[in-house]
């Protein structure tokens, strides 16, 4: 049967705005395969509204996807370039359908805290979202006074009435966006004040409705603005009420999730548990608001509320709604007067509504709001209760242009399996003739396979911190997740010789988000092996006060034992320090040289890239002094900001240009938010071998944060001279491989025994020496010693391409036997032996 065409109907644009063009395949090598041919085919002519067309409406969407953003025929062949040699990329969205999707996606409409200034200000040039800000236009000026379209436009946030009412408004505007695009709620949860338009989605209130009841109860809480406070705390629901049992200055006001609540209340209250509980080991975080939420300070307003609904009509939900503000998420009351001043004043049960939510099927939960603040609770529910396979998505963040990142959404949710509508989308353009698929050849023989089920960290957060949870009966955090190329939590490309690490700046960034205090110290930071993604790890980070530690480890096999974890960073977590100095010391000794010089040196010893985009503006050099002025380019996070100051902090050491790696920071202290343009002085300590002191600094030359006692051994320091290794070799000459490696192997443990002070027979040759003792330092140590005792040149790389004595033994047998002794020297990397910066 023909039908008309859809109409075309234009996606949100704004600037630097592309398009989505779906691939998927059935595995992730037919995936990137298939990327590579598409971009080469570019270069015939194709058309790109076709190709787009094609792809989105003409081919079968498989379980392997992914979405490039192309604005031109440049940007989309880049992406897929990238696709193809699996390099991260911020226009490449990848993911696998979820194995069940249930009835279809929840819609989470978070509460106070997502808004930011200047949010939905971009949007309000799409027709979607403009309409229902005008919907509202004339409600807004009749109960409240106020305009909403000019709030959004001028970020007037600076009152309560205005941020809760322009999270309602955002927070349907956003809706309209999605069901625009096909994506359709089949289940709503509503956090706080997100129930309103939680409520208003699911059909049981009007527009125009939820529009005065949001602008009466943001009325009401002029009254309450500057009375209270609220801080979040590391305990369940019921242990944080059971210790407040009986108080009526302090409640446990929100259940986040298992081991995360919000308490609220008095001022003094709140101030006391934020002195006095980190003591017990507890780990508290102060709540940006001063109104004290769903505790006694909203009991007089929740009266005023439930009176001023009279005129207001409400029915049943429509659409499924797990209420949060009855003890059974599964009630389904008229939602009148009454129940919206249990809304206000009684506990928000997020945890329990995102339970029963996943106990009835649901599987794909989506985040309704400006910026994503119960994402991460979501996703620790769930894992908490054994749902694993499970998607958690988010509308816009906070600072990114809005129209692009509401694309990067849609095309993050129908990577994992969402509906979305294609023609929307891709509205023009005919058949193209594409590339045909990329099949893989293989043999039909069925093996099982053990699924590594640890997941979830946030990639744009620039940390592994995966779903958490607590441990019964002790103050101990742990969050888990898992690392390869695809999903690592950094845009760049951090590789040494060729060999992917994640930088030591995401390491520590990982713990200051684990404490998630606004300043911290962090102290003796020891970076003991290197973090690489080319292998699939399973990562956990352990919180348990006060030291903090990050472990790895590779998914057993079928039938294969569980293997160790390997801790590859720790560090203590202190009270929050002071920065010394406070202001960057006199530059007047300091001469102006190419900024350029940093990034050459790091090449020079095999550092070709950052894993951050930063870039330095000026930089002015001294006696064993740098100081370099950084544009960050992303705000809101010290990532890449550490990350500029490690790589600085290597090319401060005179004379020629050797690889440096950190091992170890005495104290690190950061203050305040992370500046979008920082000062960076990196400085030798006199006083220490191999050590340097960095200071952080606004353009303003105000100390932000410091990090004193960074550590910096060589790792690879110039190899022996090429004669001072023919004789050994020789002495091993005529020996069969399997004499030779009866010689071999003692002789390796031996050496390696010596550098670790440990008798050779307390060695195992077959377990890896990391997990003996074997630390990035006594790497080249070892690698020397056996380099003189066997008369081969050995890559830096040895004692991580070859992890155990015998290993090692076979290697050298083979480079001994081999017609060409130079053949060591040509050996190519496969990984570094230390934590880059």
């Amino acid at each position: 049967m023909l039908e008309q065409a859809p109409s075309a109907r234009e996606a949100p644009r704004g600037e630097g705005t592309g398009e989505l063009f779906p691939l998927s395949a059935a595995s992730e090598q037919a995936l990137r395969q298939y990327a590579g041919r598409l971009a080469d085919h570019l270069g015939n002519g194709l058309d790109l509204a076709s190709a787009g067309h094609t792809l989105a409406l003409r081919r079968t969407h498989l379980a392997r996807r992914a979405v490039v953003i192309g604005a031109d025929r440049d940007e989309l062949a880049a992406g897929l370039r990238r696709l193809a040699e699996d390099v991260p990329a911020e226009a490449v969205l990848t993911g696998d359908v979820l194995p069940e999707l249930g009835p279809g996606p929840v819609w989470v409409f978070s509460g106070q805290g997502c808004q930011w200034r200047g949010m939905g200000r971009e949007l309000l040039a799409v027709p979607e979202f403009a309409s229902l800000v005008d919907e509202v236009e004339p409600i807004f000026a009749e109960e409240i006074g106020f305009s909403p379209r000019q709030v959004l436009a001028d970020g007037d946030l600076d009152t309560i009435d205005r941020v809760q009412t322009m999270i309602f408004v955002m927070q349907l505007g956003l809706a309209r966006l999605w069901n625009a695009y096909g994506v359709a709620p089949k289940a709503v949860i509503g956090h706080s004040v997100g129930e309103i338009a939680a409520a208003v989605t699911a059909g049981a209130m009007t527009v125009a409705d939820g529009a005065r009841l949001i602008c009466r109860r943001s009325r009401l809480l002029r009254q309450a603005e500057g009375k209270g406070a609220m801080v979040m705390v590391d305990l369940s629901f019921e242990e944080a009420a059971e210790r407040l049992a009986g108080r009526t200055d302090l409640v446990a006001a929100i259940s986040s999730a298992p081991g995360s609540t919000v308490l609220s209340g008095d001022v003094a209250a709140v101030e006391a548990v934020l002195n006095e509980w980190p003591a017990e080991g507890i780990v508290v975080r102060r709540v940006a608001s001063d109104v004290a939420f769903h505790s006694p300070h909203m009991e007089p307003l929740a009266v005023e509320l439930a009176a001023a609904t009279a005129d207001l009509s409400f029915g049943a939900p429509r659409v499924p709604m797990y209420t949060t503000a009855l003890t059974d998420p599964r009630s389904t009351p008229v939602l009148d007067g009454a129940y919206w001043a249990a809304n206000l004043r009684d506990p928000v049960r997020l945890t329990a509504a995102t339970t029963a939510a996943a106990q009835d099927g649901y599987r794909v939960f989506l985040e309704i709001s400006p910026h994503p603040v119960v994402a991460h609770s979501v996703t620790e529910t769930l894992s908490e209760n054994g749902f694993e396979d499970v998607f958690v998505g988010t509308s816009l963040r906070r600072n990114q242009p809005e129209p692009q990142t509401f694309l990067v959404a849609l095309g993050t949710a129908h990577c994992h399996g969402v509906d979305v509508d294609w023609s929307r989308l891709q509205p023009s353009g005919g058949l193209a003739e594409l590339p045909p698929y990329a099949w893989q050849h293989r043999r039909h023989w069925r093996e099982s396979y053990i699924e590594d089920d640890n997941r979830g960290h946030d990639v744009h957060s620039h940390t592994l911190l995966g779903a958490g949870t607590s441990l019964a009966g002790s103050r101990t955090r742990v969050w888990r997740t898992s690392l390869e190329d695809a999903n690592r939590p950094y845009p760049g490309s951090h590789t040494l010789n060729g060999v992917e690490i994640v930088p030591a700046a995401v390491l520590v960034n990982t713990f200051l988000h684990a404490v998630e205090d606004e300043d911290v110290t962090l102290t003796d930071v020891e970076m003991m092996h290197p973090l690489m993604t080319a292998e699939r790890r399973q990562i956990q980070v352990v919180h348990e006060p006060p030291v903090v530690r990050l472990a790895a480890r590779t998914p057993a096999g079928p039938d294969e034992p569980e293997p160790a974890w390997l801790v590859h960073v720790t560090a203590d977590v202190a009270a929050p320090g002071q920065v010394k100095p406070d202001v960057l010391p006199d530059a007047g000794a300091l001469t102006p040289i190419d900024p350029g010089f940093v990034h050459r040196r790091l090449a020079t010893v095999g550092v070709p890239s950052t894993g951050f985009d930063w870039r330095i503006e000026t930089l002015l050099s001294g006696d064993g002094v740098l100081r370099a002025t950084v544009r960050t380019g992303e705000p809101g996070s010290w990532a890449p900001a550490l990350d500029a100051t490690m790589s600085v902090a290597p090319c401060v050491f005179p004379g020629d240009p050797v690889l440096r790696m950190v091992v170890h920071i005495d104290e690190m202290v950061l203050i305040g938010t992370p500046p979008s343009t920082v000062i960076i002085d990196a400085a030798v300590d006199p006083d220490a071998d191999d050590t340097v002191r960095a200071l952080l600094a606004d353009v303003d030359g105000r100390v932000v944060g410091h990090l004193t006692g960074l550590r910096y051994p060589v790792i690879d320091a110039p190899a022996p001279a090429e004669e001072d290794l023919r004789g050994p070799a020789e002495a091993f000459a005529g020996l069969t491989p399997e004499d030779l490696r009866e010689r071999v192997l003692p002789e390796v443990r031996a050496e390696i025994a010596a550098v670790m002070r440990l008798a050779a027979e307390d060695l195992a040759p077959r377990r890896p020496l990391v997990e003996q003792g074997l630390d990035s330092v006594m790497t080249v140590m070892v690698r020397r010693r056996l380099e003189k005792r066997f008369g081969c040149r050995l890559p830096a790389t040895l004692l991580w391409q070859q992890p155990t004595i015998s290993a090692i033994a076979d290697h050298l047998v083979g480079l001994l036997t081999a017609p060409r002794p130079e053949a060591a020297a040509e050996t190519v990397p496969e990984s570094m032996p230390a934590i880059g910066g």
